[in-house]
């Protein structure tokens, strides 16, 4: 059938804005501090805050995760770093930081979900354009304030993209076609954060759990026939959260 492609617009709340802005302006500041710094650690730095702004805008779970995360890796590091020596010690020892520019780009090319999203963990919570332990430091406070900030806007239901999914269940009745039958809707994500956080908004939404199914790169073959197979067949299962391993070899052309 002739697929209609359409882009649904909205504006962030301004507690959400502000949070965008916060963290665009530390990934800016991070940016322009690893100029300073040799090509392989740029690559990697520069990969890492180009993810961490791909999962703000994701969910505010997503980034609330990441800063946390990141947080608490970059205080291990300071706890190495006392340990050890020199950051030039860890940087000898660390095959993070000697990733080219070619490595990242086949993260997304080669790699599986699974494999991806593995070493997009470990650039995002230990890549830092920080060259001593003050400056380590003085950017774990400023991941506090962002941690802070984040769980706010996360605890205060301010999900302006959560609105505008739940419009087109709730008040477009997407679930429902004109002759009263009920359809199949699958929701993709980046982020494997956002799907458990959609999981829980959905179940809730419609107020049965067993609706709701969902296939991520952390599942095995078996679990994600479990779910295709649940989807296409269970006339209780409305909707399919996937992240991009719903396309690993998954059919689904069932759906509406």
């Amino acid at each position: 059938p002739k697929r209609h492609a359409y882009t649904m617009k909205y504006n962030l709340s301004k507690s959400e804005q502000n949070l965008y802005d916060s963290v665009t302006n530390y990934v800016r500041n991070e940016f322009n501090k690893a100029r300073r710094l040799s090509e392989g650690r740029q690559n990697v730095i520069g990969f890492a805050l180009t993810v961490l702004q791909r999962r703000l805008a994701s969910s505010p779970e997503a980034i609330l995760q990441s800063l946390v995360n990141r947080k608490k890796r970059l205080q291990e590091v300071i706890e190495t770093m006392k340990r050890i020596g020199t950051f030039q010690e860890i940087l000898d020892t660390d095959d993070l930081y000697k990733l080219s520019f070619n490595d990242i780009d086949d993260i997304h090319e080669d790699d599986t979900e699974d494999e991806r999203l593995r070493i997009e963990d470990q650039v995002v919570d230990r890549a830092s354009a920080a060259q001593s332990i003050p400056e380590l430091e003085n950017e774990i406070q400023i991941l506090e304030k962002l941690t802070l900030e984040a769980r706010a806007v996360r605890d205060s239901g301010e999900d302006k993209k959560w609105s505008e999914v739940r419009k087109v269940i709730i008040d477009q009745d997407i679930l429902s076609n004109p002759t009263g039958q009920r359809r199949k809707l699958i929701i993709f994500t980046e982020h494997l954060a956002t799907l458990k956080y959609r999981v829980k908004n959905l179940q809730t939404l419609i107020g049965k759990k067993e609706a709701i199914v969902w296939i991520h790169g952390q599942m095995d073959r078996t679990q994600r026939k479990f779910s295709q197979n649940k989807f296409i067949h269970d006339k209780n299962v409305e909707i399919l959260v996937a992240t991009d391993a719903a396309g690993e070899g998954v059919n689904l052309q069932r759906a509406n």
